[in-house]
């Protein structure tokens, strides 16, 4: 297993919160904000098989090898990818042990979690910029290029 430091274990905690929001989330958006009590017992007995199947997905897919830092359109392509093949995954796990949750969470959960795992590095990454800009302006001096001939 790859060795990590604390700042991958903090996005892989992370993205693990996401998964479990996103899959409620798709269960209020689906019972129009009030989920019924019902849905509440499958949707926690589901997430039991969801959240492992989207954690070795996430790791399988090397979503933790890089900083958000860093992020760009080649962690976007791996947490695309990582989303739709546990997305696929997961709905066939629980189909598998009969446990049947609506059609549109499966498809609206992954959907939000794409979201929040982009959004959440990107806004990282645009705080991390700006922080650093802003860091860094104070420190600047104007630098004169000159153009001429080679002394040969």
């Amino acid at each position: 297993m790859l060795k990590a430091n604390w700042r991958t274990w903090l996005a892989f905690a992370h993205d693990v919160v996401a998964c479990g929001i996103a899959w409620f989330a798709a269960f209020w958006l689906r019972f129009n904000l009030e989920i019924p009590q019902l849905y509440v017992g499958i949707a926690l007995t589901a997430l039991a098989w969801v959240i492992p199947t989207y954690v070795v997905a996430f790791w399988t897919c090397g979503l933790y090898r890089g900083l958000w830092r860093f992020a760009s359109v080649p962690d976007l392509k791996r947490i695309i990818s990582a989303v739709t093949v546990a997305a696929i995954a997961s709905a066939a796990l629980l189909f598998m042990v009969q446990i049947f949750v609506p059609r549109s969470v499966l498809i609206v959960s992954p959907i939000l979690l794409l979201v929040m795992m982009g959004g959440s590095r990107l806004a990282y990454r645009m705080w991390r910029e700006r922080s650093l800009d802003a860091f860094s302006s104070t420190q600047r001096e104007p630098l004169a290029i000159e153009i001429g001939r080679a002394h040969v």
